[in-house]
């Protein structure tokens, strides 16, 4: 009968193990003893596998099962993690990294490690690009949930994700993958090498690894759910009739033809110019952006690097590592969609009779006193087809050089001494934009051929024909590219001294084991600088990009920092064992100041078949450098101005309180004050800010039953609370705590959050008015829930079925309970909720993974088949207006199939299909969400959104 011996049981767990991180393979060595190990959340090495806290292990053979080109592409599969706002799968506003967002509470609050050392910040955001590392390198990869700053430092507040790679490698292993779909188009191709060899005498060897990957650009329009912009009949209403799942085509109020609105109450309401020479008033037509999306952006990434040792004696081992990736991305948006205050000037040929009559009035250009150059200013809103699309290649580099020396002094005593320097840049070159003052310039002319401004360069556009597009000779003009470069270092010094007080004779009177302890220390600097060119340089000069101001800022950090486990009880009846762990860390920040972080936690194994497991944690993350020295960000903020035109369920401004804070007579709820869905924010740093503090709890148990050899399972439930969270409030709550009479009572103009609020001259947060948005420790952010996992591995002779081979059954699943967001006293639930506030994104209450696998007698042929499911989501009806098309997202179930087949020692060959079902994703109003998480009317990285992905790999080992 196929079974696995007790010794290795804990093989199968690191804490909540996932068992398919290993071959099936792993039973034939069913009488190898299980050595002490290091696990993610400790220091201090244990005997067995197992964790005071939940972690979870994802290895080679689940990265071929998902067809994991890169980290992130496993991790996001993970029940624990949830959509964050940089990854493949975002294209507006991604910066071509990959991230890991563990249960929701930001990528900068999950620690990413390589080897249990840090991994350089890949932006002043502190986040870290996973996609630096080849998958193929990565031996496996250790999740912990829940904080762990007591013995990693700051950052680890939802969790740590530990890359342990392959070491001590010999030969040479050559991996290609191909991927595709059912539309047979994006094609991405991943190849890469291994190469190790020994040292003549055994004790050292070097490894050197390279990567190419590239993948290539999905439009939004090459896919039926996402070729059209859709939007709700009750929502921001339709102009077209009804399409799909009764949706009608909607999209950008700002038209190729353009719209001219009046501030100075010439005239009143929006016109367009149809037909040409003449303004009529404007009908509600949209323009499409669809089209131009991506909804898989164009990648390339190419890594190189190594890592090796060699040991001197046993009290010196030196090791390094480095690392180098290149990745370049590319996004692509439609044309720039400006919003902005113009002057016209009467002399312009190019405006017929009636238009001038509309924009200028009957008698203004005839009044006494009035030339060519009597200009009227009106808001112009329009695509600027004629610059083409906006496109952004992003180039992110890194490196980083570690060297180091660890030894074994005796009696079980061994230190670890490292230093790192890492280094990341980013360069991002934009075109499509247009220089604002220079657009201005090319509208005013008095003979329709020069401009009024006296540049030869200078071609007047003409905005008043629409069936003429503007002379290129203008666009050129106005035409402006950007540039910005990020740079990034991180130095970061370790040393841990680790070992047991067994030979002072330290232990407790019940319990054989001695006292383990761990002392260290650690100093990190952390260093950005951040500078752009172009439009993008000057607040309100770029119109398709917005404004991206200088940063430059340091901080360093030193530590020190101490970790006890103290075996209490062992082999006494219903305690096996009781251990006691805990840990402590003293910060000083020369910024932030000084912070503590412990651990306490208690592991209890009642019998060989039962285990309970707790712990609490405090934690802290200290703000990033971006957070702390950055220039304000302007940026277009999905959102409506309640002074502005009213639409189904928004929130309405009293007329009083808008004219208080900066709405001129007559504009109160005009199309003038129409932001288009997308108001101007401004996003601030603050140097004043403080650490986020948190504190973690969890408590579970661990199966493993003696009468059902090769079953394992776990339950743990998280509890984690941050307050003095780092952010600012979403500009829809900006807005409410001013305008909604519920929260400021008073409706003055004199709150706080009215003064935020920076009206142009004519009233607008859109042009050159905006809201701000300053980052400040406000927040206090919690998620709670359940995470489940349970693996089977037998031959399927137990059920009588002789040479048949074996099974593996693994499943994991999570239940939030709470996921919420609270800022200023208003509080949003995430928990099986989108597009609320802070929630925009669908946050399942329960999502979980099911795989069987079978595996042939000889272990060289296996097939697979996996069930994906996420449970249904609503949106909450906080105005009592909401769509019914959009309060509900329907539960979503995915299935894969694929195999691998071990054709030789030296050759295996894998493949499958995911999504075989061709699962459509459910379809949402692309109008009310952050368009930097929802694309193609859809959230890709929640939801299957390119149909069929097959995919096919190759492993050659010489």
């Amino acid at each position: 009968m196929f079974q696995i011996q007790s010794s290795l049981k804990t093989a199968l767990l690191l804490g909540a193990a996932t068992a398919s991180a290993m071959s099936l393979a792993t039973a034939a060595r069913a009488q190898e003893t299980v050595e002490t190990v290091v696990v993610t959340g400790s220091r201090i090495p244990q005997q067995g596998l197992y964790s005071s806290s939940p972690v979870s292990v994802v290895g080679q053979e689940e990265f071929k099962q998902e067809a994991a080109t890169n980290i992130e592409m496993v991790l996001r599969d993970l029940p624990s993690t949830v959509l964050d706002g940089d990854n493949s799968a975002i294209n507006n506003g991604s910066s071509g990294l990959s991230t890991v967002d563990l249960r929701g509470l930001g990528a900068n609050r999950t620690l990413v490690l390589a080897d249990g050392k840090r991994l350089q910040p890949a932006n002043a955001g502190g986040v870290v690009d996973l996609a630096q590392i080849p998958a193929a390198l990565v031996d496996h990869v250790e999740v912990l949930t829940g904080g762990a700053s007591s013995t990693y430092g700051g950052d680890a507040v939802a969790g740590v994700v530990n890359l342990i790679l392959r070491k001590d490698f010999e030969g040479v292993e050559l991996n290609g993958q191909y991927q595709s779909n059912n539309y047979g188009d994006g094609p991405i191709e991943d190849l890469s090498f291994i190469m190790g060899s020994n040292s003549a005498n055994g004790k050292g060897n070097v490894l050197l690894y390279g990567e190419y990957y590239n993948q290539a650009a999905i439009s939004d329009a090459a896919r039926p759910w996402g070729a059209h912009v859709l939007s709700s009949p009750n929502g921001v209403g339709c102009a077209s009739p009804i399409h799909s799942n009764g949706f009608c085509y909607g999209g950008s109020g700002g038209i190729p033809q353009g719209r001219l609105t009046d501030i100075g109450q010439i005239f009143t309401g929006a016109y367009d110019g149809t037909p040409p020479g003449e303004l009529v008033p404007y009908a509600g037509q949209t323009y499409s952006f669809a089209p131009s999306e991506f909804l898989q952006a164009q990648h390339t990434r190419y890594a190189l690097g190594g890592n090796g040792h060699y040991e001197v004696s046993k009290m010196l081992d030196i090791y390094a590592r480095v690392m180098y990736s290149d990745n370049d991305n590319h996004n692509q948006l439609a044309p720039i969609p400006v919003n902005t205050i113009v002057s016209l000037n009467c002399g312009n040929p190019l405006m017929t009779a009636q238009e001038r009559t509309v924009l200028f009035g009957a008698a203004t250009c005839a009044a006494a006193g009035a030339t060519n150059d009597t200009t009227v200013q009106h808001i112009y809103r329009a695509r600027m087809t004629a610059s083409g699309n906006r496109n952004t290649d992003i180039r992110n580099t890194a490196y980083q050089v570690m060297i180091g020396a660890r030894g074994d002094f005796g009696n079980g005593w061994t230190y670890d001494l490292s230093g790192s320097y890492g280094q990341s840049q980013q360069i991002a070159n934009l075109t499509g934009d247009a220089d604002v003052a220079k657009f201005q310039d090319t509208l005013l002319s008095d003979d329709g051929v020069t401009c009024t401004n006296g540049d030869p360069n200078c071609f007047p556009a003409d905005i008043y024909h629409q069936q003429i597009a503007i002379d290129p000779r203008a666009a050129a003009y106005y035409a402006a590219p950007d540039i910005s470069r990020g740079l990034n270092q991180e130095w970061d010094l370790q040393t841990s001294l680790v070992g047991d007080l067994g030979a002072w004779g330290v232990k407790s009177p019940w319990a054989k084991s001695p006292v383990g302890i761990a002392l260290g220390g650690e100093y990190r600097q952390e260093k950005s600088v951040f500078n752009s060119a172009g439009p993008i340089a000057t607040p309100n000069a770029s119109a398709g990009y917005g404004y991206a101001g200088a940063l430059a800022g340091a901080y360093d950090v030193t530590e020190g920092y101490t970790e006890v486990r103290v075996p209490l009880v062992e082999d006494v009846p219903g305690f096996e064992s009781l251990e006691f762990e805990g840990g402590y860390r003293y910060s000083s920040y020369n910024l932030a100041g000084d912070t503590q972080t412990w651990k306490t936690a208690l592991n209890w194994q009642v019998v060989d078949d039962f285990k309970l497991r707790g712990s609490i944690d405090r934690a802290v993350r200290e703000p990033h450098i971006g957070e702390l020295f950055g220039a304000p960000t302007q940026s277009a903020i999905n959102s409506y101005d309640p002074c502005g035109p009213a639409g189904a369920g928004q929130l309405v401004g009293s007329a009083a309180l808008c004219a208080a804070t900066g709405v001129p007579n007559g504009a109160y709820q005009s199309e003038a004050l129409d932001c288009q869905g997308q108001c101007t924010g401004y996003l601030e740093s603050n140097p004043a800010l403080h650490p986020e503090r948190a504190v973690t709890k969890s408590i579970g148990f661990v199966l493993t039953p003696t009468f059902l050899p090769g079953f394992t399972a776990t339950v743990d439930y998280y509890d984690i609370k941050i307050n003095g969270a780092v952010s600012t409030v979403p500009m829809q709550t900006a807005l409410a705590e001013c305008y909604d009479p519920n929260i400021n009572t008073a409706q003055s103009a004199a709150a706080p959050a009215c003064q935020r609020v920076h009206r142009d001259q004519f009233g607008t947060i859109f042009s050159l008015g905006y809201v701000q948005l300053p980052l400040e420790n406000i927040d206090s952010d919690a998620a709670k829930g359940i995470d489940f996992e349970a693996h089977y591995r037998t031959g399927l002779d137990t059920f009588s079925w002789d040479n048949a081979g074996s099974i593996a059954l693994d499943f994991r699943g999570t239940y939030v309970e709470s996921a919420s967001f609270t800022s200023d006293g208003i509080t949003d639930q995430c928990a099986g909720h989108y597009d609320q506030g802070f929630c925009d994104v669908p946050n399942p209450r329960w999502r979980h993974m099911f795989r069987l696998t079978w595996n042939s007698p000889n272990s060289d042929f296996s097939i697979y088949g996996t069930w994906r499911h996420l449970s249904s989501t609503v949106e909450p009806d906080l105005l009592g207006g909401v769509d019914p098309l959009d309060a509900h997202a329907p539960s979503a179930d995915y299935f894969d199939l694929g195999g691998s087949w071990q054709i030789s020692d030296r050759y295996s060959v894998y493949g499958g299909a995911l999504n075989v079902f061709n699962k459509k994703p459910p379809l949402f109003d692309d109008q009310i969400f952050n368009p930097a998480t929802e694309n193609a009317n859809t959230f890709p990285g929640v939801y299957d959104s390119l149909g069929v992905v097959l995919f096919a790999g190759v492993n050659i080992k010489m």
